[in-house]
């Protein structure tokens, strides 16, 4: 039995839409101390606490291992 496309892109939006903005927002608060050279902010140890005091919600739909992977990752596009 095949979805129609409408009712798929609906489950996919419901599923998904969450897990994008959690990982947009792990982006953002990972580029932020290179845009205001906040130097002593820098760094995964730094962005994970940030992330566990005020957005914890993160937490529930990513693994950690994912989310210091997207802050080292933003953090090496940033450097150069």
């Amino acid at each position: 039995m095949e979805l129609p496309n409408e009712l798929w892109d609906i489950i996919k939006t419901f599923l998904f839409a969450k897990k994008f903005a959690a990982i947009e927002t792990v982006k953002k608060h990972a580029a932020l101390p290179y845009m205001f050279a906040m130097h002593d902010l820098k760094g995964v140890e730094n962005n994970m606490n940030y992330i566990r005091i005020k957005n914890p919600w993160i937490l529930d739909l990513l693994y950690v291992k994912q989310i210091e992977n997207i802050i080292r990752e933003t953090e090496n596009c940033l450097r150069y």
